[in-house]
């Protein structure tokens, strides 16, 4: 995927980006409950994407903005593949997601570590990953200020 992506024009990329983030939302399809497979395809998709095409996701809101709700869906996801899978796609543009998306960093960090409160042990498949995009995260002085504003209203 990440070698064809990186060949193709924008709005061929685009049609991809489309295809991947439905079967991520899995929105469309009138299921009465999310199939973790197609999720997990479409979620491996999305991180080859933002690890080739990061030029266009930087000029393109509406792509930026869709990578990370569906990111933010798949860390939480009931499925220990799917979670792994999302946060390692965020991983190589934490930095320009802070500087372009700081309101949305606060929800971010929630949703991690909601993540991190629901595993069931260290050693399943998302811990790492969870673990890696925190610490990416964590390197950042806006996300330590906001961890350390919310701790002070939240103790837990």
């Amino acid at each position: 995927m990440g070698a064809l992506l990186i060949h193709l024009p924008p709005p061929s990329v685009h049609a991809v980006y489309r295809v991947l983030y439905r079967l991520v939302m899995q929105e469309d399809l009138n299921l009465t409950q999310p199939i973790w497979e197609v999720c997990h395809g479409g979620m491996l998709g999305l991180k080859y994407l933002v690890a080739v095409r990061t030029d266009l996701l930087m000029r393109d809101n509406e792509l930026l903005d869709g990578v990370v709700r569906a990111v933010m869906k798949g860390l939480g996801d009931q499925d220990d593949d799917v979670r792994a899978v999302s946060a390692a796609t965020l991983i190589p543009i934490a930095a320009e997601f802070i500087s372009l998306r700081p309101n949305a960093v606060d929800g971010l960090i929630n949703v991690v570590w909601e993540c991190l409160s629901h595993l069931k042990d260290d050693l399943s498949a998302s811990t790492g990953s969870v673990m890696d995009l925190l610490a990416k995260l964590c390197s950042f002085p806006q996300v330590l200020e906001a961890m350390r504003v919310k701790a002070s209203t939240d103790p837990s």
